[in-house]
């Protein structure tokens, strides 16, 4: 165990590849629109889906732009690959303000970018964004449309499940290790 440098448990900075973020996030458009389509069509819920499709046309259209105009294999600065992780929270805010705010089912995806960051940004970074998932959970607490649902039945869900949900997002950035526990050190 002496023969293993301690430079070998740092982390060595690792930037993220553009490739990498914008394939989650064209994941990420696909995924919302078919969510939009299944709820509007499959269940014959009531959304509003001109500002949700708005939302994630624009999502789309910078990943177009982001794609033209830069090699995709082009490494990241941290702060430019935070700063779409950023903006990928502040969409999923909006698209949770119409449909339902943090009772709506996919409120846990605010976990995701933050996660992402904790694995491949540095500690600083992960924090902000953890900050900023809080901040969007927060303000959806008190500012959202109605979840569509059965008006007949409304959906209520216990003060217990909105909390997680707020809170998931600091838990997920409090995680000091980058590097996942199953990988061992390279040599």
């Amino acid at each position: 165990m002496t023969d293993v440098a301690a430079s070998d448990f740092r982390h060595s900075r690792r930037y993220v590849r553009l490739d990498t973020i914008l394939r989650l996030r064209w994941l990420a458009v696909l995924g919302q629109l078919a969510a939009i389509f299944i709820v509007v069509q499959g269940l014959e819920f009531d959304l509003p889906v001109v500002p949700c499709v708005v939302i994630v046309g624009l999502s789309a259209l910078l990943n177009l732009a982001l794609q033209m105009a830069f090699n995709p294999m082009q490494r990241l600065e941290p702060a430019y690959a935070a700063a779409l992780l950023a903006l990928n929270i502040v969409e999923l805010a909006g698209l949770l303000f119409f449909t339902g705010g943090l009772q709506n089912p996919f409120s846990f995806l605010f976990l995701a970018p933050v996660l992402i960051s904790a694995t491949a940004l540095p500690i600083r970074l992960t924090i902000a964004l953890g900050m900023l998932a809080v901040a969007c959970a927060s303000a959806l607490v008190f500012l959202h449309l109605p979840l569509p649902w059965d008006a007949d039945e409304p959906l209520m869900l216990p003060p217990i499940s909105i909390s997680a949900s707020s809170s998931t997002a600091p838990t997920a950035s409090s995680r000091p290790g980058r590097r996942p526990a199953w990988r061992w050190p390279r040599r």
